[in-house]
């Protein structure tokens, strides 16, 4: 199915958060 707008933003700001993670930890 298609998720949710909502999904979505969760999952875009996990990934927002991942990457400044990643940025710190190189």
């Amino acid at each position: 199915g298609v998720p949710s707008v909502s999904t979505v933003n969760v999952a875009q700001k996990q990934h927002d958060v991942n990457f400044l993670l990643f940025k710190v930890y190189i």
